[in-house]
């Protein structure tokens, strides 16, 4: 039974790790559609940004904003090393916009690895540290020779940069990031008390027993997949259904289980459904 927790516990965990690098993806197109309304609104005179800047930031970050969505919902990739592409992505993308415009904003820097604490990996958390260090020194590094924007830096030797710019930057960063760890950590923590827990023997409770009799043939298979760690997307790719159908089975399930939580209902749930195969489902 214990052996059976720790097995849904780690589920869970690839089940997030799903979720979060389709969210992440929405959140690039979402960044791209930010821009282009920047630009627009530019356009117009409503902003006073150079055109040759708004043009190079956005064709700059164009494609590395769509690949995530390329690599998830195109080729239908979903490897281990995928988060890594994403928080590279978007490391990327901050650095772009860190050198291009907001030279004193170090918070740019922090968002990658605070998103990559969603994915509850240690190895991608330190590695979201040293490619931010990195985005860091080359972004001084290149504004040691071209500086979209001088009033940004008031430097333009580029041992003073690197002295009075980079280096004092890279400690707030390492502050910032070590902050964020302690936070990463206690979660951590958190899951490995999980895992650890003494089950008491599974005993079939009558309410669960009339909530899932209330469940359509169809409820059940979306309801088997939900528990198996599918998010919407491989329901719908394995089940040959529409997005639109797969998100108003799964609003349906979360009434009649009466929870919109989805975590809550593979922890609650996986017990029920442990000996069903995925590809037994009804098409």
């Amino acid at each position: 039974r214990c052996f059976e927790l720790k097995e849904n516990i780690v589920h869970l965990i690839k089940q997030n790790e799903k979720q979060t690098n389709e969210t992440l993806a929405k959140l690039c197109l979402w960044i791209l559609l930010f821009e282009i309304i920047i630009c627009l609104l530019s356009l117009f005179h409503i902003f006073d940004v150079p055109d040759q800047l708004l043009r190079n930031t956005f064709f700059m970050t164009l494609i590395p904003l769509l690949l995530p969505t390329f690599f998830i919902h195109i080729i239908h990739y979903h490897q281990e090393n995928l988060k890594y592409i994403i928080l590279f992505v978007l490391t990327f993308v901050v650095s772009t916009f860190y050198c291009f415009f907001t030279f004193q904003s170090i918070m740019l820097f922090v968002i990658p690895m605070i998103l990559s604490i969603f994915y509850f990996d240690q190895t991608l958390f330190k590695t979201s540290y040293f490619i931010g260090m990195l985005g860091l020194l080359i972004a001084h590094v290149i504004t040691s020779f071209y500086i979209p924007q001088s009033i940004i830096e008031p430097f333009t030797n580029p041992y003073m940069i690197m002295v009075y710019g980079a280096l004092p930057r890279m400690l707030q960063y390492s502050l910032i990031s070590f902050l964020l760890y302690i936070l990463k950590k206690h979660y951590l923590h958190l899951f490995d008390n999980l895992l650890q827990y003494q089950p008491t023997s599974f005993i079939k409770d009558p309410i669960i027993e009339k909530q899932l009799n209330e469940l359509t043939n169809r409820e059940k298979d979306i309801l088997i997949l939900m528990v198996q760690g599918c998010t919407n997307l491989q329901i719908s790719q394995q089940l040959c259904l529409s997005m639109g159908t797969v998100k108003n089975y799964v609003s349906k399930i979360y009434e009649k289980l009466e929870t919109h939580d989805r975590t809550y209902i593979v922890l609650k749930y996986s017990d029920y459904f442990k000996d069903c195969d995925s590809s037994h489902s009804s098409k």
